[in-house]
């Protein structure tokens, strides 16, 4: 069967370069990764699209307009809070930082918008079905040949399916490693605060220097995501995100022990809600977002690396840039990272 495009994971980017693909007449294939109801960091995510730290406040305002047209609804936006390392302790005592250092100061810093990212991906669901998309939701393994011209691809399926393409696109998220060494992983938890006892202003607290926040919405069990990475790379140990282990959750409350200026009360609530992987390539971090985009030097094969921890931030707009630009601009910029000539993936 012959496709004018296949896409490699079905999480957030993949459905969304598959929507936009099909938009445009194009005969796309989307392949799914076994159960990405466990294993899509996209359906683990607690969605958040906020302006701290943008690097092209367009898209944001793009994807939000997105956003908006597929849920039917208006998305109510929240006070976002980032925590700095001052050179003074805190003034007031409304002004204490949720963070235990007592340098960090709190700086009130623009708006941002929570998703409900389970409802995002079902309605995408719904829409690939109307296109009437080819979707392999599973498989076992993966191989990947590119012809000698370079112009097509070959992907076979658990040694069974076998599919033509002009246009291969890797959108795998942390599993890119699989393609890509140069990008890092680190493990992101996220727990629920039931407590009542948490007395701070509702909306989204941000302190870059942990890579952690705190969502507080008065209607809504507050939310706390920690980054375990160094947890995880100081004793050498291999977590399965399949699982939420005791020991991921004793180092994850040794964190937010050490890091995090709770009441008892607070602490005590704290339970454990989910888990999820990110990746980042720490050669990019002061690139335009755009630039996060790779394409191949045989301008058939292509790869979305992860957004570090942005991925619905930018997604729709990225996706929909990406898209048009492989299709209609065939000079797109090339990185310096190049695919083998065969490639085997086994996952």
């Amino acid at each position: 069967m012959d496709f004018d495009l296949i896409i490699i994971g079905d999480g957030l980017f993949g459905k969304l370069l598959a929507y936009f693909a099909t938009k445009n007449n194009t005969k796309v294939c989307l392949i799914g990764k076994r159960n990405l109801k466990v294993f899509s960091s996209s359906y683990k995510s607690e969605a958040f699209l906020q302006f701290l730290g943008s690097v092209n406040p367009n898209y944001i305002h793009e994807s939000i307009k997105f956003y908006q047209n597929l849920l039917q609804s208006k998305l109510e936006g929240f006070s976002v809070y980032t925590y700095t390392n001052g050179k003074k302790e805190a003034e007031t005592s409304k002004n204490v930082s949720l963070f235990n250092d007592p340098l960090l100061s709190k700086i009130k810093f623009g708006e941002g918008y929570k998703l409900n990212s389970h409802e995002v991906l079902q309605i995408l669901n719904h829409e690939l079905v109307k296109q009437k998309i080819v979707y392999i939701k599973e498989f076992e393994n993966l191989n990947v040949t590119k012809s000698k011209n370079r112009k097509n691809v070959t992907v076979s399926l658990s040694n069974k399916l076998k599919f033509q393409t002009k246009k291969i696109i890797f959108a795998l998220g942390p599993w890119v490693s699989s393609l890509f060494t140069i990008f890092l992983t680190k493990k992101i938890t996220i727990f629920e605060l039931n407590s009542k006892e948490l007395n701070s202003e509702p909306g989204l607290h941000v302190c870059p220097e942990l890579d952690s926040f705190i969502y507080i919405n008065q209607l809504e069990p507050p939310l706390l995501c920690v980054d375990i990475k160094s947890y995880i790379e100081a004793n050498k140990i291999h977590l399965d995100c399949t699982e939420l282990s005791i020991q991921e959750n004793t180092l994850a409350l040794q964190l937010i022990n050490k890091n995090f200026n709770f009441s008892n009360d607070v602490f005590k609530s704290i339970k454990l809600k989910s888990i999820g992987f990110d990746c980042y390539n720490p050669h990019y971090q002061n690139y335009p977002i755009d630039q996060l985009i790779s394409i191949n030097n045989s301008t058939c094969i292509f790869s979305v690396p992860p957004m570090n921890g942005s991925g619905f931030k930018y997604a729709p707009a990225l996706s929909k840039n990406f898209i048009s630009n492989i299709f209609e601009n065939e000079s797109w910029n090339e990185t310096e990272k190049n695919i083998e000539e065969d490639i085997t993936i086994n996952i």
